[in-house]
């Protein structure tokens, strides 16, 4: 029977369908409020170590947005370098060391920092781990360049080492082999390593002295243009050895003569 005071069956209808709660859906909101709070108090707190009583007056939300901003672009990091400078530098005290490598004792960092701008330079922290840290006076901006402009330097100057490989039939003829052996010739004039391998078929397999004899043949007719740098091995049913370029190709003018 339905009351009609509380309606018991449109409360047993509703009941089937869960509620969210409201405050449920504020518990993100408040996650994020709390780590923004903390973010907040830490950057403030650095700040203040960094420089003194006269550290400038942050309005909060301004520190909120910008330690929030900093969070989420740079996946979790303050900064995104690797090292600290100038003001990010958090220390009292750092042990000084100028851009000619001579140590210069410990000072406050606020004179560390007032002797970097003098100089025209930056204030870099080298060691946080240290006690006291140790930061150095150098040109930031130009040893970002310097390192990077190396680290193109050293890629442009490595070589990828292909390996060619060449396939041989233990019966190949004379005529074969020579267009096999000029083919190696040119792979190894290019500065490739050249992989033969001999395939066996059938009962050849029983007979692994013709392809070892077969190699031998082709490292006496390259002769200095190649080097044997692996000797021949079973590998299944083939043999294989491997050619690197010999000392007649090293020299200047070698390419030459691939014919």
């Amino acid at each position: 029977m339905e009351c009609s005071d509380c309606h018991c069956e449109e409360a047993a209808a509703d009941e089937a369908i869960p509620t969210p709660c409201i405050g449920d859906c504020f518990v993100g909101c408040g996650l994020l409020a709390m780590t923004v709070a903390r973010l907040t108090r830490l950057y403030i707190c650095g700040n203040m170590q960094a420089h003194g009583p006269e550290a400038p007056r942050l309005w909060p939300g301004a520190c909120c947005v910008s330690v929030v901003c900093s969070v989420f672009q740079r996946g979790g990091e303050i900064s995104s370098r690797e090292v600290r400078l100038n003001q990010e530098i958090r220390a009292r005290e750092i042990r000084l060391i100028d851009e000619t490598g001579k140590q210069l004792g410990i000072y406050p960092v606020r004179e560390a920092m007032q002797i970097a701008d003098e100089k025209g330079l930056d204030l870099v922290e080298v060691a946080p781990n240290a006690n006291p840290p140790v930061c150095r006076l150098m040109d930031y901006g130009k040893y970002l360049y310097e390192r990077t402009k190396k680290e193109r330097e050293d890629r442009r100057g490595q070589r990828i080492i292909e390996i060619k490989e060449v396939r041989l039939r233990p019966k190949i003829g004379e005529h074969d082999m020579g267009v096999k052996v000029r083919q190696m010739r040119t792979f190894l004039s290019d500065g490739a390593k050249v992989r033969v391998r001999v395939r066996f078929r059938g009962r050849e397999i029983t007979h692994p002295e013709v392809a070892r004899d077969l190699l031998g043949h082709i490292t006496d007719s390259l002769g200095d243009a190649a080097t044997v740098e692996q000797q021949p091995l079973m590998d299944g049913k083939t043999m294989i050895m491997l050619l690197a370029p010999g000392p007649a190709l090293k020299q200047p003018g070698a390419a030459d003569h691939s014919g």
